[in-house]
């Protein structure tokens, strides 16, 4: 039986010597998240990567602050999106800030079923779409 998200996160941090639930744990966490920090202007100014594919279905921590922030109710200046669709001027992704805690790591574990590779490294990317996510 396939190994579970969680069941390689706990794997990984226990390679690394670390408790779960522990702030060792979470600091551990966020440095591997450091390392995915592009801003958002990085990222929809990078023309050549909004074009490649491969951004597609990998996941991407940034810096947002929307241009139009006084007629928005509310936004996630720090969204954590995985895109499913490029557009010229844009993507259209997931955010899983806007998920609950329990749905997110259901939602991820069902999702690492479509991965490249289980690495999970830089080069790992899922392979989904609207519609395989509507249709779920």
């Amino acid at each position: 039986m396939a190994k579970t998200l969680i069941d390689r996160i706990k794997e990984s941090l226990s390679k690394e010597g670390l408790t779960p639930r522990t702030n060792a744990s979470r600091d551990w966490l966020r440095a591997k998240v450091k390392d995915l920090r592009p801003t958002a202007d990085s990222l929809m100014s990078d023309k050549a990567r909004l074009r490649d594919k491969s951004f597609i279905g990998r996941m991407y921590f940034y810096f947002y602050d929307p241009k139009t922030k006084k007629t928005m109710p509310y936004y996630d200046k720090f969204p954590l999106v995985i895109p499913i669709e490029s557009y010229a001027d844009g993507f259209l992704g997931l955010n899983l800030h806007y998920i609950h805690p329990k749905q997110r790591i259901i939602l991820l574990d069902k999702l690492s079923t479509m991965a490249t590779n289980n690495k999970y490294d830089e080069k790992t990317r899922l392979i989904l779409n609207y519609q395989y996510l509507a249709s779920t």
